[in-house]
């Protein structure tokens, strides 16, 4: 751990003297150095220090890859945790555990950094946060706007099951306005680029029963619900909406 803190230091050094070659090499030494000690969350934030040098370099593509490894790892890591890394506290803004100002900041921040590496999917990552976050704050209508712009930025990048999980909540807000249509057409939007996705369809039928339950329609509630249930019961996943929980992860945001 101490030859693999002071690589880190040196690497960091060398970022800040202009020194990118040297700066790689000991970022590399440090990941290697961490991993033998097997701590992922180091790990983490020599992801984000190398992402930032590669950036700082021009590198988008290698700067993105870094960025998102750091926020895998940083997952996987058990609270408490706290880093002032504006992509390693990015996930977990919608929480606000600063406050709505702070969040509102992280977030902003992120998406420049993301913009500037020309990283599509992270900025859609970041559309999807800013909608948990609306959502959170009782802001239906921004954080429908929110799933829409990520919908854009997935398919954008061909990213088609993120794209179904932001059509998927849009559709969820459109059900809770009462936009009965447009939240059919945004759950068959997401059925289709599920396709082939159990859990992916399951909770597209929760959501569905829900939207037939709300138009008085038991039947269709009831047979909806039905087939999503045991496949949910079986694989632990979310699939229905409330407004007091939000669950984040590296992957993907789901209001449910």
């Amino acid at each position: 751990l101490g030859e693999a803190a002071a690589a880190f230091g040196l690497g960091r050094l060398e970022h800040f003297n202009g020194q990118s070659e040297a700066a790689r090499v000991a970022f590399n030494d440090a990941l290697t150095l961490y991993g033998r000690a097997n701590d992922a969350g180091a790990q983490a934030r020599v992801q984000v220090a190398f992402g930032d040098l590669e950036k700082d370099t021009f590198r988008g593509a290698q700067a993105a890859q870094h960025y998102r490894a750091a926020r895998e790892q940083w997952a996987m890591q058990p609270e408490p945790k706290n880093d002032p890394h504006v992509v390693l506290n990015m996930d977990r803004a919608p929480l606000m555990p600063a406050g709505e100002a702070r969040a509102r900041a992280v977030l902003d921040q992120a998406d420049k950094i993301f913009h500037n590496i020309g990283d599509i999917e992270a900025q859609g990552d970041v559309a999807m946060l800013f909608g948990a976050l609306e959502w959170n704050l009782g802001k239906p209508g921004a954080a429908s706007a929110a799933f829409q712009s990520a919908r854009m930025l997935y398919s954008q990048a061909g990213l088609a099951p993120k794209e179904a999980e932001a059509a998927l909540n849009t559709a969820r807000f459109e059900i809770l306005q009462g936009y009965n249509i447009a939240a059919n057409e945004s759950l068959a939007a997401a059925a289709q680029l599920w396709a082939g996705d159990a859990i992916g369809t399951a909770r597209i039928s929760a959501a569905q029963g829900e939207l037939e339950r709300l138009q008085g329609r038991v039947g269709q509630a009831k047979a909806a619900l039905g087939k999503a249930a045991p496949v949910l019961a079986a694989a632990g996943a979310p699939g229905a909406l409330d407004r007091k929980s939000t669950r984040l992860n590296s992957s993907h945001t789901d209001i449910s």
